[in-house]
């Protein structure tokens, strides 16, 4: 089994396994075809030994926030194996190379949205956080105000621009509010 990073046409081609293997419907191949054979997305496949690809995994990176600083990580998506090539570890051998690869790249995190946990434990995931629930006092809200605006991001828009307002309300937050000792009155 040869795992590898994929480019060109093995990038369509794993797009294409995704297809066949999620049920999707592509109603223009050749435009698909140019998308994914130009894409950057760091995707991952195996092959055997004759070239055929036998399975694949997006990997996308992005900056988390944890505990107040900024790490990066990298979000697993589309993984997806022909099936008369499941039950061969197509998925457990591309994650033994995509992993070591993605934390010496700097990724220090790796997520995803498992389709079944047991499957994916075996790969070294776990659930962080199942459900947080927070209940409090609607007087410990009387601090927080909000007297701007707001815009909704339209295709097209700069990210930075929202980035930066993201940036600020993470760090003054609710929860920097509800962290002070003074006390204030409802009305």
């Amino acid at each position: 089994m040869n795992i590898k990073k994929l480019e060109g046409k093995e990038r369509f081609d794993a797009y294409m396994t995704a297809v066949y293997c999620f049920h999707m419907r592509v109603e223009d191949t050749e435009a698909e075809r140019e998308k994914y054979e130009a894409d950057t997305k760091e995707d991952w496949g195996a092959f055997d030994e004759k070239g055929t690809l036998m399975g694949r995994i997006l990997n996308h990176k992005y900056d988390l926030y944890l505990d107040g600083s900024t790490v990066r990580a990298g979000g697993i998506g589309a993984v997806a194996t022909l099936p008369e090539y499941r039950d061969h570890g197509v998925i457990k051998a591309i994650f033994r190379e995509l992993l070591p690869a993605a934390y010496k790249d700097g990724e220090v995190i790796s997520t995803l949205y498992p389709f079944k946990h047991e499957f994916y434990r075996k790969q070294g995931y776990e659930v962080l956080t199942a459900w947080n629930t927070y209940s409090m006092r609607p007087g410990l809200l009387c601090r927080y105000r909000f007297d701007g605006e707001v815009k909704k991001w339209e295709s097209g828009d700069r990210v930075s621009d929202f980035k930066k307002i993201y940036d600020v309300l993470h760090r003054d937050s609710i929860w920097h509010w509800l962290g002070r000792k003074k006390r204030c009155k409802v009305t």
